[in-house]
């Protein structure tokens, strides 16, 4: 009678030590602060420098990720700060050329007066708010884009532009979403700026605001203006250092898209020319909506 061959038996207590410190080696990849051990079996030392050697180089792509986040980061708020300021120096430069012929009209006196209160105020808060984001670049809290899109229209003074009809078509209601408030708004200046440069001779401004089916917002700036060709929105407008205005840096709508995309969002526009042009934005759901 033929005995059944036995089969070896691996060496359990070996096996066991082994296997516990491969699991110690993989929780030391994902938590770094742990102390990974030497393997109890000599032919694991290969896998003991490897698995230091991978976890010195996480450590190193993580820092340079780190580093870029903030370059971009800083250099974003850099570029809007640019941008604001030489509107502004826009703005006071207009003044300055009108000021000797007007200087005698009691109503253009008023006026340059408002315009250099608003130039004040508006240069006061891009440099408070450019102190306060040193350190916490992007601060995001729930945030209504409707409460930032009228903000802006009222900062803007759009409504009393002559010839300019504004129209608001706010929901009622809009989903909240997590946002920084001081970078959603200029991205929404930028917008309404050039909707009102595209009619210098008055149109019609419609902003809307809605939630959308997946528990986020929307948010529309159309105008009536001058429109732009299929071959301008594909190459130029979103590159920077570009103007069709033949005056600015060229940064505007770069940085617009680019805050758009630092919340999650989406930029979407419709636009032909001689009949205007629609922006939509679209942010995802910020939290549960009660």
């Amino acid at each position: 009678m033929d005995e059944t061959p036995q089969i070896p038996r691996a060496d359990t207590p070996s096996s066991d030590s082994a296997a516990d410190w491969l699991r110690e080696a993989a929780e030391y990849l994902v938590h770094p602060q742990q102390q990974l051990t030497p393997p109890p079996q000599p032919e694991l030392m290969p896998a003991y420098d490897t698995v230091l050697a991978c976890r010195q180089q996480l450590e190193a792509s993580q820092h340079e990720l780190i580093q870029d986040v903030e370059m971009q980061a800083m250099q974003t708020v850099g570029s809007i700060l640019a941008h604001d300021l030489h509107n502004l120096s826009l703005r006071l430069a207009l003044l300055s050329q009108n000021l000797e012929q007007f200087y005698g009209d009691p109503e253009f006196l008023q006026s340059a007066k408002r315009v250099l209160d608003d130039t004040v105020e508006r240069m006061q808060g891009l440099v408070d708010g450019f102190r306060a984001r040193q350190e916490t670049v992007i601060v995001k809290i729930l945030t209504d884009v409707g409460d930032v899109l009228r903000a802006v229209v009222r900062q803007a003074g759009v409504e009393s532009i002559p010839g300019l009809q504004v129209k608001g078509e706010y929901a009622e209601s809009v989903n909240k979403i997590w946002a920084d408030p001081f970078f959603l708004a200029n991205a929404i200046r930028v917008l309404l700026d050039n909707a009102v440069q595209a009619m210098p001779h008055g149109g019609r401004l419609t902003l809307r605001t809605r939630s959308t089916a997946q528990g986020g917002a929307e948010l529309e700036i159309e105008d009536s203006g001058e429109g732009m060709t299929k071959e301008f929105v594909e190459r130029e407008l979103f590159a920077p250092f570009r103007s069709s205005k033949g005056r600015g840096l060229g940064l505007g709508m770069y940085i617009c898209q680019h805050i758009i995309r630092l919340h999650g969002g989406e930029i979407r526009l419709a636009s032909e020319p001689g009949t205007g042009t629609l922006f939509r934005l679209t942010f995802p759901q910020g939290a549960e909506q009660s």
